[in-house]
């Protein structure tokens, strides 16, 4: 192939190589800079009670100025894969005939016409009717007093934890423990038996770390010991990967963590690889859908572990704040807040809503 000429041209302020030959022309526009990170503005990310038709609104522009065409992807899976749409300058795409009571999760790519494309984040809203209220066995606000606000009288007994300011700084709001006995006892019973869906929510801010046998900080537990079947458990400790582990103490290394026995194996359990620190709060969620365990931290999905199976039956009382067992305290050391249990799995958009709830 004989090449006829090579030419340097300016065009937009951006440099243009253009190269002919016999069959094509090639176009390189060296200093073209990519669209900005697009940005959305309806539905507000995280929205949940959303119609099934919904018109979805974002913004973006071009530092360059332009134009922009976009790729909208779209579905019900984190993250979404499926390329639904492209739209030209406009930024507004309506997806109808959604299903009720479902996540849906939506990113834009946007791509300017001299090869420049930027992704932007994953958003996500919730159609239906679903209510944060919707399938609590237990929830403790402890606005006052250790009482669940369920309706399921799961009320709650104090050993020693004292009423304290909650996140948003309101007086007497959350409970406090002082990581040597105190802890708060709820008696089992039927309602707090999980089984094949479940979802625990609960927001904590540690200030101390537990240095007591194996270095457990047990915020949410039901159940003796990890080999008991039907064990549940949000807690913190400094076991990277294994939430049963009993490796030396390392304060400066706590990972939050969900553990569940379904079947008599120890170690259904996952763990978040991101440290902890003290002195701040964390909403901490794990859920199992049936097929996967799940941990959310502030509202982001961080870990999964893929068990399909259910709780076995298990009689033991529900502890917060630490653990029942005589040489597995686990005392936390810090504030506790809005315990949740729900007997169903929640959405991407009610974690995000829980999170985000004032």
């Amino acid at each position: 192939m004989r090449s006829t000429c090579i030419k340097l041209l300016i065009v937009s302020s951006c440099w243009l190589f253009s190269c002919k030959n016999e069959e094509s022309q090639v176009l390189v526009y060296a200093n073209n800079r990519s669209p900005d990170s697009p940005a959305v503005a309806f539905p507000m990310n995280g929205s949940m009670n959303t119609p099934t038709t919904m018109t979805l609104v974002w913004s973006c522009s071009d530092p360059d100025g332009d134009l922009l065409i976009y790729d909208v992807f779209f579905g019900a899976t984190m993250p979404p894969t499926a390329l639904i749409a492209t739209v030209h300058r406009d930024t507004v795409f309506t997806a109808s005939a959604l299903d009720t009571s479902r996540t849906y999760y939506w990113r834009i790519v946007a791509k300017d016409n001299h090869g420049g494309a930027t992704t932007g984040a994953v958003w996500s809203f919730g159609t239906g009717s679903t209510r944060l209220e919707d399938g609590l066995a237990a929830f403790y606000a402890f606005n006052g007093n250790a009482n669940d606000s369920s309706g399921n009288n799961n009320h709650a007994t104090n050993h020693g934890a004292t009423l304290t300011s909650d996140r948003f700084g309101n007086a007497q709001a959350a409970y406090s423990f002082n990581g040597v006995n105190n802890y708060l006892e709820i008696t089992s019973n039927s309602s707090l038996r999980l089984s094949s869906c479940f979802t625990l929510c609960a927001w904590v801010f540690p200030v101390g770390f537990y240095i007591g046998r194996c270095q457990g900080n047990s915020i949410l537990t039901k159940g003796f010991t990890a080999d008991e079947p039907g064990v549940f458990s949000l807690a913190y400790d400094d076991n990277e990967f294994d939430p049963f582990a009993c490796d030396s103490f390392e304060p400066d290394n706590e990972h939050i963590g969900f553990a569940a026995n379904f079947n008599g194996q120890v170690r259904n359990g996952l763990k978040d690889s991101a440290r902890i620190g003290l002195g701040q709060w964390y909403f901490v969620t794990g859920m199992y859908d049936g097929t996967t365990m799940k941990l959310f931290i502030n509202g982001t999905l961080r870990s999964t572990l893929t068990i399909s199976d259910t709780l076995r039956l298990n009689t033991s009382n529900v502890w917060i704040g630490g653990t029942e067992h005589p040489s597995y305290r686990y005392w936390v050391n810090g504030k506790i807040d809005d315990i949740r249990i729900y007997r169903r799995e929640l959405s991407y958009a009610e974690i995000s809503a829980l999170y985000n709830l004032r």
